[in-house]
């Protein structure tokens, strides 16, 4: 039988479904509290001896040890004869479910139905003599009744209007535009539109990346004809930063030389040169604009992010919070990670209608749930599940937003085929952005995908090979290369990927287990101890839902924990 996507619900009294609605009956009370404990697993996976422990505490280990066996016995064939064979995974000392095959409710919980609502979790589920899930069971039931609390206070305006406000209250944009070309030899009128032509095409290819606001170039050749400088164009359109070019033609051959130049100081950020001929005028002019806007754009998000973590922290100040926020959680670590999404807290409560604001929200609490940075992990789950979802109720034509919002749903074990929608909605509209493929990449890698989260990293790189997430590209790659069983790419693409990232998780496995397969002990023995000081291998191998890529991560880092020397 081929195996069937399936719904559970948590919420309420428990029910089980197969994708085409028909209900699948779990006549055992402890059998279907043994797949709630699984499903609320942040990785889908627990212990045999925890689930024992939980459900049977109070017998003696062998007769434990029976009971579960039973259990998990009779629920496996109860779900193979409902056509879901392959959603519980038993194996010698774990106990998973096939998240991918599995949509769960309490997991992708919509804040603004919890908020009309009452729903008891596991209503009528309750074990007396089992306290250890009774404990497990209240635990969870307070963590669903605190986010009700939680979410009319922390998200006052996420209750759907009819027409809710889509204006950012916030401008989190940077300012950029673009000057006309200056011409060096050629004084004709063919010249000066020559030079515009070629402004007017980079500043069009800018205008569709979402986080620049980019000013109409007559604004900026009106006031070069009046004679402004370039820092004087800066001040008269409020503009933080300015692309500027020369064109240098010899007969037939042309020159044309690139610079991103800083508003306030006129100082040069990064430049390129590019050399074409004058018969492939509007070919070079394409190609110009494709190949620099992403750099550009590059260039101005490292510097606004240094701008957001260097400069004295204004609370009050939406746009630095929005940056800082940005640059902390590139750190990769809990102090940094913990700091960004309580600025991203006070972001959402200065722009409570601002997409971006409730985007990186959800995602920097998605990161600290799955590194476990948090107290309070399921809290901390639903509010990244709240912050996502409100997100794109308020904005879901914009690319960034959705970007962000699927790598929520990696982030904390959502719904990959969501979140592979939201990939695909962003590529068809903005194919040539280099974040959508980023994040459409790391969905691949989530859900199983190798070869497609290669191609999409590999374009990612293309579009722009000097991007300030060029490190976690290659990690993805290596990743990738690493599921389809290229383990010499693997390797190399991880080993500089780790000089760049050694303190991330994924990073630190995938180079371990590379390394481990390749013979290259000396290496592998150094990451593991790293990645052991990190607390292991599960919090890397959390984001793979294929159980199959979870154990060939398992199996390398137990090879090369093989090689650590016990003092």
């Amino acid at each position: 039988m081929p195996i069937h996507r399936a719904k559970m619900h948590l919420l309420g009294p428990f029910s089980l479904f197969r994708d085409d609605n028909c209900r699948v009956e779990i006549p055992s009370k402890k059998g279907i509290a043994l797949l709630a404990m699984l499903a609320m697993s942040p990785t889908g996976a627990r212990s045999r001896l925890w689930l024992r422990s939980m459900l049977w505490g109070t017998r003696e280990s062998a007769q434990a040890q029976a009971s579960l066996r039973k259990e998990l016995s009779t629920l496996s064939k109860l779900l193979t004869d409902a056509g879901l064979n392959g959603l519980l995974i038993c194996g010698s000392q774990r106990i998973e479910l096939n998240r991918s095959a599995l949509w769960i409710d309490a997991a992708q919980i919509n804040i603004d139905e919890l908020h009309t609502t009452n729903d008891v979790f596991l209503e009528g589920i309750d074990l007396p003599g089992c306290e250890e899930f009774e404990d497990w069971l209240r635990e969870e039931r307070t963590h669903f009744d605190t986010l009700r609390t939680l979410s009319k206070s922390t998200f006052p305006h996420t209750h759907l209007d009819a027409h809710p406000p889509t204006s950012p209250e916030v401008p989190l944009k940077p300012s950029v535009a673009v000057l006309p070309f200056s011409i060096i030899d050629l004084q004709s009128h063919e010249n000066t539109l020559l030079g515009t032509g070629i402004a007017e095409e980079i500043g069009q290819t800018l205008a569709q990346f979402p986080h620049l606001f980019v000013v109409a170039s007559t604004g900026a050749a009106a006031l070069i004809e009046r004679g402004c400088t370039a820092r004087e164009v800066a001040v008269q359109l409020g503009v933080q930063y300015l692309v500027a070019g020369l064109v240098q033609r010899s007969h037939e051959a042309l020159r044309v030389n690139v610079e991103l130049l800083d508003g306030t100081t006129a100082e040069k950020r990064w430049s390129k040169t590019f050399s074409g001929s004058i018969h492939k005028l509007f070919e070079l002019q394409e190609e110009i604009a494709t190949e620099v806007a992403p750099q550009i754009w590059t260039n101005i998000d490292m510097a606004e992010r240094h701008k957001g973590l260097s400069a004295p922290l204004r609370s009050n100040d939406g746009y630095q919070l929005y940056w800082r926020v940005n640059a902390l959680m590139r750190q990769w670590n809990e102090a940094a990670l913990t700091e960004a999404s309580g600025l991203a807290e006070q972001l959402i409560a200065q722009a409570p209608n601002n997409s971006w604001a409730f985007a990186i929200a959800g995602f920097t609490h998605g990161l600290c749930f799955a590194n476990g940075w948090t107290k309070d992990p399921p809290k901390t789950r639903l509010i990244a599940a709240a912050s996502y979802q409100r997100a794109l109720t308020l904005d879901q034509d914009n690319v960034e937003v959705l970007g962000y919002a699927a790598g929520t749903l990696v982030s904390i074990g959502g719904d990959l085929v969501v979140a592979d929608s939201l990939i695909c909605r962003a590529i068809e509209m903005f194919p040539g952005y280099q974040a959508t493929q980023f994040w459409g990449g790391w969905v691949d890698i989530a859900s199983g995908n190798m070869a497609r989260a290669c191609e999409r990293f590999q374009l990612a790189l293309r579009i722009n090979p000097a991007s300030g997430v060029r490190p976690y590209v290659l990690t993805g790659i290596g990743l990738a290369r690493l599921g389809l069983g290229d383990l010499d790419a693997a390797y190399a693409g991880l080993f500089e990927a780790y000089i760049h990232l050694p303190l991330y998780p994924l990073t630190a496995a995938g180079l371990c287990i590379s390394a481990a397969m390749k013979g290259e002990v000396a290496v592998a023995t150094q990451v593991a101890i790293r990645l052991r000081d990190m607390g292991g291998i599960e919090r890397a191998a959390a984001i793979f839902r294929d159980p199959n890529h979870r154990e060939m991560l398992r199996a390398g880092f137990k090879m090369a924990e093989a090689h650590i020397v016990t003092e």
